[in-house]
């Protein structure tokens, strides 16, 4: 048990360094909209470099699991030519080449497929980064370190692949839902609840602030209790206790299918969240990926904190 969730935190460090990057400048997207895409563009990817892209692309490569979600929703699924291990949603994008996994990139196999365009992720090294941009192939960072910022990622993939209107359509879906789940938990009262990663033996760690997931539990009606740490850390037990959550929120990852896992468990049995049964299990999927899915990990938390608006 130990040596696995030791293994998922290992994962989950990676996933927030991979997963999370910045999006571009909204100026950019006014600047080079012209109803559909005029080639050239010049981009500011989240490396804060500037690429210009010739022509639309037709060869896709995707290092990010978030980008290639969003690349499935604007409908360019057939120009898909490589992604990573970690791609695996929609299933369709398990059959894609893999040029990527736990070990790294692979250059070669990317250079194999000759793509017009590489969308990295901000956990890939400078390394790689130079020698795929040294080979004369164009490399965007498109994903989002804060919530606030994933629909301009959206139109930044957008941009990038003549694609701006339906991805503009799918930044203000996602704006337009995320308003919803808002409004229905803005007369509530806050609620304090706790993000579990991992606990006992492998240490109490947690999502802080500066985290897709806390700032998912305040968007939600909710207080962090952890907000008092950065990013993602080992928490005092005794804070645990002290703090006392009402509700727990639980990484599908560690609960196994089994939301009591921490009914035993020294200090998180005396919280108000364990006595009173509320603890929910939430797919780190939705909540970790800064893709179109996301708002309904937000929704998940929401409905975790709030049953009583969600009726």
């Amino acid at each position: 048990m130990k040596k696995r969730i030791t293994s998922f935190i290992l994962l989950v460090f990676m996933s927030i360094v991979i997963l999370t990057g910045c999006g571009g400048k909204q100026e950019e997207a006014d600047k080079n909209k012209k109803g559909k895409e005029s080639f050239p563009i010049t981009i500011t990817d989240a490396y804060g470099t500037e690429v210009t892209i010739d022509k639309k692309p037709e060869r896709i490569v995707s290092l990010s699991p978030s980008t290639v979600e969003v690349l499935y929703k604007l409908n360019l699924q057939d120009n898909i030519v490589g992604v990573t291990e970690y791609c695996d949603y929609p299933k369709e994008a398990g059959s894609k080449t893999k040029v990527g996994d736990f070990n790294g990139t692979n250059i070669e196999k990317i250079v194999e497929l000759n793509p017009d365009i590489v969308f990295g992720n901000p956990g890939m090294s400078k390394e790689d980064f130079d020698k795929l941009t040294g080979l004369g192939i164009k490399v965007i960072v498109a994903e989002a370190r804060t919530f606030d910022k994933i629909p301009d990622t959206f139109k930044m993939v957008g941009m990038a692949t003549d694609t701006l209107d339906e991805a503009e359509k799918l930044a203000d879906d996602l704006t337009n839902k995320v308003n919803q789940i808002k409004d229905k938990v803005k007369d509530t009262e806050k609620v304090k609840a706790y993000y579990v990663i991992s606990f006992g033996e492998a240490g109490n760690w947690t999502a802080g602030k500066n985290t897709f997931i806390s700032d998912m539990i305040n968007m939600a009606g909710g207080e962090n209790i952890a907000d008092d740490v950065d990013g993602w850390k080992e928490y005092s037990l005794e804070k645990i206790i002290e703090k006392d959550p009402d509700v727990m929120l639980i990484s599908a990852m560690v609960a196994n299918d089994n939301k009591d896992i921490l009914n035993s468990q020294e200090g998180y049995k005396e919280t108000a969240a364990v006595k009173n049964k509320n603890t929910v299990i939430i797919d780190d999927y939705l909540t970790q990926r800064p893709g179109p899915r996301i708002v309904d990990g937000l929704e998940a938390i929401a409905k975790a904190l709030h049953p009583e608006v969600f009726k």
